[in-house]
């Protein structure tokens, strides 16, 4: 199966105070194309910083890849600028995390977000991308939102708000969407909804998806492979039901 990004011996560290410490240590995986592979480990376990890794969304120079390449069209990400990193933040390669409230900012319309998105990336004027946003929030299920589209994130409930964030994200047809617990914040019913709703996005658009939880019934819902983390290693990976009937690690 082709992959769309393949992580090759990555390691990640943190400097404070003249002191180097590894969080992330020697990990390689392949997210392959129109597939979900998910990262599952307790908090801390390096997750998170894996996946930001990627975009490099890290607190840099603090933030240090001590080896390792991530590599996406035959191009090592680590070694881009940041003006062609940029380039695929939020067109190429998305994300969506665990709170949407503080993704989306308080004083700017949903328009006006939704918005930007597709501007930053295309020629597109203002009057045309508000016709796009308004499909676009049709499109993930906010039918009564695209027709108040002037309401601010606090005038929303959080599941509406994490619908306008997956509405950003797959605005410009990503290849890749990086979910980070985004359904953690949410109750069950509301969890549940939108989970169906990333999975008919996925099958429409056939794009990858990189989904990070802890919490493994929402894992086996939503993932064709799983790659269990510990202590910044992955210690098994493995395609979603052969991790479920036949988990060979004893931490799995």
């Amino acid at each position: 199966m082709e992959n769309l990004i393949s992580i090759k011996n990555l390691s990640v560290g943190f400097q404070s105070q003249n002191k180097k410490t590894n969080v992330v240590h020697s990990i390689s995986l392949d997210i392959p194309k129109g597939k979900t592979i998910a990262l599952v480990g307790e908090s801390g376990s390096g997750k998170t910083v894996t996946a930001l890794s990627i975009l490099k969304l890290l607190p840099y120079p603090a933030a240090f890849h001590s080896s390792g390449e991530i590599i996406y069209n035959k191009q090592n990400l680590l070694n881009m600028s940041d003006k062609n990193i940029q380039k695929i933040r939020g067109k190429n390669i998305t994300t969506i995390f665990q709170e949407p409230m503080s993704s989306l900012n308080p004083l700017h319309t949903i328009e006006k977000q939704v918005n930007e998105i597709l501007m930053i990336h295309s020629s597109i004027s203002y009057t045309n991308a508000t016709t796009k946003t308004k499909k676009l929030l049709s499109q993930v299920g906010l039918e009564n939102i695209s027709e108040r589209i002037k309401a601010y994130p606090h005038e929303l409930s959080g599941g509406q708000r994490q619908r306008v964030m997956i509405a950003m994200s797959i605005a410009n047809n990503p290849d890749l969407l990086i979910a980070d617990e985004p359904t953690t914040a949410l109750d069950v019913t509301v969890q549940s909804q939108i989970l169906d709703l990333i999975q008919s996005i996925q099958q429409q658009m056939g794009m990858s998806i990189l989904f990070i939880s802890h919490d493994l019934a929402v894992v086996k819902k939503i993932a064709d492979y799983v790659c269990i983390m510990k202590d910044g290693a992955i210690i098994e990976k493995n395609f979603t039901e052969n991790i479920f009937s036949n988990p060979q690690h004893s931490y799995t």
